[in-house]
């Protein structure tokens, strides 16, 4: 599948259109699976809000604040995105399989977002409660990078 059809499949429903309409300042930022489903989000620079689409069915969220770093979220041309999640999920299994095969695979989080470049970002849930992290560029698939972090290492004192 490719992120374009999901977005298609929220962008041509009438949830979305009378949002779009009544808010024309927001844009694409991220789409998202945290397992079965995908949610798409769109950001508005003017009001510095999130708004969060689930797609089955289409229901949008409320506006909430968004978690960033400086500046802006960048916004997500969808035409750009060359990679299908497919070959995603293929290229991040044999990335597990090569490096990481000690950590069982628990849970996936998948996100389409413009991170300093078009990229997955896509964070592994480890039986062996580690986190794993891989980014892949979106327009030709290429690794930017991964890593393994402990769970435990996100612990606030």
């Amino acid at each position: 599948m490719h992120p374009k059809e999901i977005v298609t499949e929220v962008e041509t429903s009438d949830v979305y259109k009378t949002f779009h309409d009544e808010n024309p300042d927001y844009y694409l930022a991220m789409v998202f699976s945290l397992g079965d489903t995908w949610k798409i989000a769109y950001y508005s620079p003017e009001k510095d809000r999130m708004v969060t689409f689930d797609t089955d069915p289409v229901k949008r969220g409320e506006p909430e604040e968004v978690f960033k770093e400086e500046g802006t979220v960048e916004p997500i041309h969808i035409s750009d995105v060359k990679i299908t999640i497919e070959k995603i999920n293929q290229e991040c299994d044999i990335l597990h399989q090569l490096k990481y095969n000690l950590h069982p695979i628990q849970k996936k989080i998948i996100m389409l977002q413009h991170h300093e470049k078009l990229m997955y970002n896509v964070t592994m849930l480890t039986q062996t409660m580690s986190v794993i992290n891989i980014r892949l560029d979106a327009t030709n698939g290429e690794l930017i990078s991964d890593k393994i972090t402990s769970a435990m290492s996100f612990k606030k004192d």
